[in-house]
């Protein structure tokens, strides 16, 4: 059983159409692609030889979102099926952030996870967590300034968050990427220049540094719930009461200990548009 994502930012001119294609490509298939005028947003699931079909496909000419070569993709194994049903839907944004923003402005401002990790060693730069405040509150780079944000497109509201970071070297972050993608140049727009993104996200930092800066573990928007930075099954399951994750034996919203049996994120309430 594996797993493929890959985000990408670029026009699509038919919707429509590409839903289309999405949903005949991946037929053989589980998980959720949003797709939008801006991009597409990937996570599906199968058996391994299905997934190595669908992305010998995605790469084929009539592909209407391929993956950027010079982008974030992934594929890793998993240890059951993360997804109940294949959802590829049309979608306004493949982030809901609710602001236009001019993803050109990420250019030159991606740091790699290495990168991160020696200016972290180094104690020059600030982590800044994009994620929504019930993630972070499960697990979150050493150090890291937080959002008190229940959905991403509340972000743009709270900037006063990191008005005192203005000329501080700030990194932002969240799971994959695409949330970051938007992060920056919104930031830049808004007279910040010394401000990066992980490439690639947390989940590719845990590739390469499972024992790094991170702790505890990292909230995904699948049937994982969350996953370690070694990439393994985590604890943190939804509260029985609220929903919200209970992690340590507390929820990290209301304090209740019992946890719902059905953990999806669908059952959660939680949006797929969070993914990444």
């Amino acid at each position: 059983m594996r797993m493929f994502q890959y985000y990408r930012f670029l026009n699509v001119a038919d919707v429509p159409a590409a839903v289309q294609w999405f949903q005949e490509a991946a037929a053989d298939l589980k998980g959720t692609a949003l797709i939008a005028p801006e991009g597409i947003n990937l996570s599906f699931a199968g058996e391994d030889a299905a997934i190595e079909r669908f992305m010998r496909r995605v790469h084929d000419d009539d592909c209407p979102c391929p993956p950027d070569p010079r982008g974030v993709s992934r594929s890793f194994p998993v240890e059951f099926m993360p997804y109940r049903r294949l959802r590829i839907r049309e979608r306004r944004e493949i982030i809901t952030f609710k602001q236009d923003v001019d993803t050109s402005l990420n250019e030159g401002h991606f740091l790699t996870p290495a990168e991160f990790h020696e200016r972290m060693q180094r104690g020059e730069v600030i982590p800044v967590d994009t994620r929504n405040l019930y993630e972070s509150k499960i697990g979150t780079f050493r150090g890291a300034v937080l959002w008190p944000i229940d959905t991403f497109s509340e972000l743009p509201d709270h900037l006063d968050v990191v008005e005192p970071l203005r000329e501080k070297e700030i990194v932002t972050f969240c799971t994959g990427g695409v949330r970051c993608e938007k992060v920056v140049p919104f930031l830049r727009s808004k007279g910040f220049t010394k401000v990066w993104q992980i490439k690639g996200g947390i989940q590719d930092y845990f590739d390469q540094y499972p024992d790094g800066f991170w702790e505890g573990e990292c909230f995904v928007f699948d049937d994982r719930y969350s996953i370690r930075p070694d990439g393994s099954q985590g604890t943190a399951r939804p509260c029985a009461r609220c929903r919200q994750p209970v992690y340590n034996g507390a929820c990290v919203s209301c304090g209740h200990t019992e946890v719902t049996s059905d953990y999806t994120p669908a059952a959660c309430g939680l949006e797929p548009e969070e993914m990444g």
